[in-house]
């Protein structure tokens, strides 16, 4: 679940369980401000629903920063920041 279709952080997204997604909604135990319930659009759903469910975490990824450099490089895109992600969902929203 990519920062730009959830507005999550990186850290949020990499550690999140399956166990806490509810319906539509995140629901975070601990997050940089604590509790938060993060919702999720549809794009999200659609792409939840397509990840095996093997692993404690959605994504299965340790480290989300790793796998972005290697997304950054294929798409030519080498100065993007998953935080500049985080910030373009925000001001859609």
């Amino acid at each position: 679940m990519p920062t730009y279709i959830s507005g999550a952080r990186k850290g949020e997204i990499a550690n999140a369980e399956w166990d806490w997604l509810k319906d539509n909604k995140l629901l975070l135990p601990d997050s940089k401000t604590g509790t938060k319930t993060i919702h999720l659009l549809q794009q999200a759903m659609v792409l939840l629903n397509t990840l095996p469910r093997y692993n404690t975490t959605i994504t299965g990824i340790k480290d989300p920063i790793r796998v972005w450099r290697k997304i950054r490089a294929d798409a030519g895109c080498t100065d993007l920041r998953l935080h500049d992600l985080r910030h373009s969902f925000a001001s859609a929203g």
